[in-house]
Order: structure tokens, then C-alpha cells, then sequence
């Protein structure tokens, strides 16, 4: 038995080297025929090593082999990710051409791919043990793939991970069908009699990536012939038919799922998965994908990598929504330790948020999050610590604050709350709250809200806590309104009059907003009531086409069950608040045992719970104007 084994080893050893060793052998993929290669017949040398890898390649009792022909193909990938353009020649016809390495690395990409897809590709559900066998060596190629690409995709530049991306999308290509994957059944067949569009729903990839169509064709008119002949059954009949028909190819096979669960298995995943979402977002983008196949020189199908980006992001979020569960996050408070690790991320967060103060620099920064009346919190992931997810400010005072300058004067310590010290009422106000760009339009700012509610109620026995919150798109939804009346060619009720001086007054006549400094805040106060007026109805009244809010902090507490319970004049001095609300902010009020209850209303009826301050400037606002002069869309 022993020296079975070592024969065995020795053999499948000498077969490896032979044919995966870039030292020993002889280029094999000078045989396909590019533009820009030599046409010359191989030599029978390069045939006979083509014949071996092949059959390497296709021999499951060799499995190392074929995994390490995974890893040479994605190495192929990362060195064509990484070329740069002067590799690109152009000869005296003007065309371009790649370099004797380039074409080389090219042709081995291709020859690789060719062979993996023939391998993956010959799967069935049979209920042999070959088969089992050569099921698993395929999970095992398809894992190695993602791991490789998660161990060199944070190492690449941005532009790099753009084309390593192109690549692997352009090569297993996901196809548009599998949107519908799981959601097949002989009813939903019957609701088009077309026979194409019934064989392109019935017949989808076996292997997720669009690469198995010789595999549902072998069976695709039969299965289709049989299919009419019981079409006449009644349904529980046809369902077993439709299943058992199906039986010739493994549906349940999913590439990128299996691909991202290699990524998974990366002990930096999590950091590759938010990644590589962005990455994602960008390439569904057709300017991008126009540049990475421009990038290349190579004949790309561009709205094939689009459509597959935009169903491989899919996956990806169903498998990042498993990690931003409330189970799998902690919240920390950002404090000396970590002080140096997260600064740099929150100001990032702010500065792109544009709601630091204008004359705000690096020591004003600091000294603010360093007051004992402040506290960030952060939202981290255990397999990141170092990769924060989003962040959020509070402040402790003793009265609630007008503006966000007041802020600084009525701060309380929250060393003294948690030693008990106060005895005076106090409120806590939450001041801002960003998730960070890497993971931005995930929905990780709600949940961010309720763990932090979550931990202050239960730490200090917190029943209420308030916003102060920015307004964003006020000013220009203003000047939409301003125009449209004049169009209409109609005279100004007072209300608008009132917005048209204060556009003047705040914007430049190119547009842009005016400094902080130039501002006349004696003619804002001529207008106040107009102003507030036209914010009450532009907060609540005022849906984007979802249905939500057109302001974005006011559609992310109502939707979260706060109350409006203010509008705070000449209160914002942050550097964009002259250009989208001439400095009102919003005050939110969580009343945190019935945060739930208000929620659920809100998304099932419709019913915004406002104060009753904010009832009469919108009563006032009926008053002033008609129906028709504000719009209610964005």
C-alpha cells in the first residue's frame, strides 16, 4: 500500500511540474491564432504538453493540479489588471498591438479559461461517485478563484481593481436569466406563449455564469417537446414533470456564490466584499465599462460586463447583508485608544457630507470631539476592527440648543452622568450620524441610530433624545418653484416673492452660494416667517418618486419613527448650509418607547407626527398661497 502511495505521488508530482512549471516548459499558447500573433503552425512538443495539461486539467484524481490551473489564471488576470498603456505599440499601419509579454500573458488566460469552463462545464447530477468527486474539485476551483482574488484585490490600485473586475465579468459572463433563478414554476411558464422566450426561461445555465449553454442544449428540445405534451396536465403533474425534466444538470450550481464564499473564507473578505461593491457600482456605469474595455484594446462585449456587474452586485449584497447584521456589529465610543485610527475616517465623513464648520481646521476639530460633552460612536465589524462603518455624534446639554454654536455653551460632561453627578435635567442631541464612503447606501445609518439608542437607554436610562438636524435641497427646489411661476408668466403670491429676494440675497449670480461673511442677515429676518413656512411644507410635503421625503435626514427619522418638532432658525453654520437651507436646521425628537410604534405609521399610512409648532406654519403657508404655486416632487 505504501508503495502504491508513493507512486502515486511521485507520478502526480512529475505531471504538476511538467505542466505548470513557467521554467520548464515551453510556451503552449502560441497555438491560438490572435490579430497580432504569429500564425505559424505549433511544434509537436507544444502539442504533446497541450495534450497533458488537458488531460491534467480534466482528471479529478488530480485535483491540486487543476486548482493550481485556477490560481495561474487569475495571476494571468492581476498582470493584464495592472499593465499600463505604453505596453500598448502602435505600427506603421497605425494599429495597436501588445508587446511579446502581454501577448503571452494573454494567451495563457485564454487557453486556461478554455480548459477550466471545458472542466466545469461537463458537470451533472449523476449519482455516481465520479461524479460527487468531480463536484467538489469544481466548488474547490471555483473557492480557489475568489480566495485569489480577495488576496490581491486591496493591493491594487483603483483603476486596477476596474479591470481585474472587467476581466473576470467579461470571462464568466452572468446572464440576465438568472434574475429569475429560483423563481421558475409551470404557472409563471404559462403566461407566454412565445417557444424562444419559454426555452431562454426554462433552459438557464447550469453553472450561473452563462458559460453552460451546450449543456442545456444537449436537452433543450427534448425537455421542450416533452414539456407540450403534458402541457394539458393538471398542474401538481406538470410540477413534477417540470422537476424531474431538470434533472440532467445541477440548477442549484452558482458560480459567484460560490466565488464570493471564497472571498468569504479571506481573512480579509469583509474588507473585499465592501470593496468590491464600489468597484461593482462603478462598472454598472456605461462610461466606465467603456473605458475598461478602450483600456484594453480587446473586443469586450460592454453591455455584457454591465448586466453581469449589475447581477453580480446583487449576489454580493445578499451576501454583505449576512455581515451588517445588528448580531454580527459593535458599537464603540471613539476615545484616546482608538482616537488616531478613526479621526482621519470621521472627518473624511464630515468633509464629504460638507457640515464642518467653515472656519474648521484639524485643531478645532479635534478639541471638538475631544470635549467631555461630546462622544462619537463608531460601527465596527469583529473581522475589521480597523474598517469603520459608520459614525455618529452626540452632545450632552443642559438646555436644548437654538443653534449649533449654542451647543458648545450649554455642554454637560459625561464623565459627570456616568458617576451620577447631575442632578438637573439634561438632553442628549444627536448631531450627525454618516455611514462612511465605503459602504454608503446600505442602510447602516438606521441601524447605526438604533444600536447607539439601544446602548444610551440602557447605559443611563435615556428615554428621549433629540436631532439637530441639516436640510438638504431647500434653496434649489425654491428656484425650481421661483421659475416655474415665471414661465407661467403669472404675478408672485407674497410667499414667493418672499423666496425670490431671498435667493437673490443668498446666491451669487452664477449660482453658487455666497460666504458665510456676506450675508445680510437683517433682510432674512424680513422673510422669516415666509421661510419657515415654505421649509415646513418642503420637509413634510415635498416625495422624491419612492415616496419618501425629498430632505434625506428627514426621511431617515420619520422613517425610524421621530417626531418634527421644530424648524431652528439662522442656526446652521456649517460651509454648505447657505447654499441648501440659508442656515435652518430640523429638530427631531425619538421618544424611544413609542419610536416603533410611529415608524410602523408612517410606512403603512402615511402619517408624519409633527408638533404642533410646526402644524401652524403650515397652516400659516395655506394661508399665504394656493395649492398650485409649490410642487410636491422633487
Amino acid at each position: 500500500m505504501k508503495t502504491r502511495r508513493v507512486g502515486w505521488f511521485l507520478k502526480s508530482f512529475v505531471v504538476w511540474k511538467t505542466c505548470f512549471s513557467s521554467c520548464t516548459y515551453k510556451n503552449p499558447w502560441n497555438i491560438y491564432s490572435f490579430s497580432t500573433v504569429s500564425s505559424s503552425s505549433p511544434s509537436p512538443s507544444h502539442h504533446h504538453h497541450q495534450e497533458t495539461l488537458h488531460a491534467v486539467v480534466n482528471d479529478t484524481s488530480n485535483s491540486a493540479s487543476v486548482i493550481r490551473a485556477a490560481e495561474e489564471y487569475m495571476q494571468c488576470l492581476l498582470q493584464r489588471a495592472k499593465q499600463s498603456n505604453h505596453k500598448i505599440l502602435t505600427d506603421s499601419k497605425n494599429t495597436k498591438t501588445l508587446d511579446a509579454t502581454q501577448l503571452r500573458i494573454r494567451g495563457k488566460q485564454t487557453w486556461l479559461l478554455a480548459h477550466l469552463k471545458e472542466f466545469l462545464q461537463s458537470i451533472t447530477v449523476d449519482t455516481q461517485k465520479y461524479q460527487k468527486k468531480k463536484k467538489k474539485v469544481c466548488y474547490a476551483i471555483i473557492d480557489k478563484l475568489g480566495w485569489t482574488f480577495a488576496d490581491s484585490f486591496l493591493s491594487l490600485k483603483w483603476q486596477e481593481r476596474r479591470n481585474m473586475t472587467a476581466l473576470i465579468l467579461a470571462d464568466f459572463p452572468v446572464s440576465v436569466n438568472h434574475t429569475m433563478k429560483g423563481k421558475f414554476s409551470p404557472d409563471t411558464l404559462h403566461i407566454d406563449n412565445n417557444p424562444t422566450m419559454r426555452t431562454e426561461s426554462l433552459f438557464v445555465d447550469s453553472l450561473q455564469a452563462g458559460w453552460s449553454d451546450d449543456v442545456a442544449s444537449s436537452s433543450s428540445s427534448s425537455f421542450l417537446q416533452h414539456w407540450e405534451e403534458e402541457e394539458e396536465d393538471d398542474s401538481l403533474q406538470v410540477e413534477t414533470k417540470w422537476r424531474d425534466s431538470n434533472k440532467t444538470f445541477d440548477r442549484d450550481w452558482q458560480f459567484y456564490d460560490i466565488f464570493l464564499s471564497g472571498i468569504a473564507s479571506h481573512c480579509a473578505g469583509f474588507q473585499v466584499a465592501c470593496e468590491w461593491r464600489r468597484t461593482l457600482y462603478d462598472l454598472c456605469l456605461p462610461v466606465n465599462a467603456v473605458g475598461v474595455v478602450d483600456y484594453f484594446h480587446q473586443v469586450m462585449d460592454t453591455q455584457s460586463i454591465i448586466s453581469s456587474a449589475q447581477i453580480c452586485l446583487n449576489y454580493l449584497m445578499r451576501h454583505i447583508d449576512i455581515y451588517f447584521r445588528q448580531c454580527f456589529l459593535s458599537l464603540e465610543t471613539l476615545d484616546v485608544s482608538c482616537m488616531n485610527t478613526f479621526t482621519r475616517h470621521y472627518r473624511n465623513c464630515l468633509s464629504r457630507a460638507s457640515v464642518l464648520p467653515s472656519s474648521s481646521d484639524e485643531g478645532d476639530f479635534l478639541k471638538r470631539i475631544q470635549s467631555p460633552g461630546r462622544r462619537v460612536f463608531v460601527l465596527l465589524h469583529p473581522s475589521a476592527l480597523d474598517y469603520p462603518l459608520a459614525f455618529a455624534e452626540v452632545a450632552l446639554t443642559k438646555q436644548l440648543p437654538s443653534t449649533l454654536d449654542q451647543v458648545k455653551e450649554l455642554e454637560l460632561s459625561w464623565t459627570d452622568l456616568e458617576n451620577k453627578r447631575i442632578q438637573e435635567p439634561f438632553y442628549v442631541i444627536l448631531l450627525e450620524c454618516f455611514p462612511t464612503e465605503r459602504v454608503s447606501k446600505m442602510g447602516l445609518t438606521r441601524t447605526m441610530i438604533d444600536m447607539m439608542f439601544h446602548k444610551l437607554s440602557r447605559q443611563f436610562s435615556i428615554k428621549t433624545i433629540y436631532t439637530q438636524s441639516h436640510i438638504r435641497g431647500l434653496l434649489s427646489w425654491m428656484k425650481k418653484q421661483v421659475e416655474r411661476q415665471k414661465a407661467c408668466a403669472s404675478s408672485f403670491s407674497p410667499l414667493l416673492k418672499s423666496a425670490s429676494e431671498v435667493l437673490s440675497q443668498v446666491l451669487l449670480a452664477n449660482g453658487r452660494p455666497k460666504p458665510l461673511e456676506q450675508l445680510d442677515r437683517q433682510v432674512l429676518e424680513e422673510h422669516k416667517e415666509a421661510l419657515l413656512s415654505i421649509c415646513a411644507h418642503y420637509l413634510i410635503r415635498v416625495r422624491r418618486n419612492g415616496g419618501l421625503p425629498a430632505d434625506s435626514c428627514t426621511a431617515l427619522h420619520l422613517t425610524n419613527g421621530a417626531r418634527l418638532t421644530d424648524i431652528c432658525w439662522y442656526s446652521d453654520n456649517t460651509s454648505s448650509a447657505v447654499g441648501h437651507s440659508a442656515l435652518m436646521m430640523s429638530r427631531f425628537c425619538y421618544h424611544l418607547d413609542s419610536k416603533q410604534y410611529y415608524a410602523y405609521y408612517f410606512a403603512s399610512r402615511n402619517f408624519v407626527n409633527i408638533s404642533e409648532k410646526v402644524q401652524y406654519w403650515l397652516n400659516q403657508l395655506k394661508c399665504s398661497s394656493s395649492k398650485e404655486e409649490l410642487d410636491t416632487r422633487v
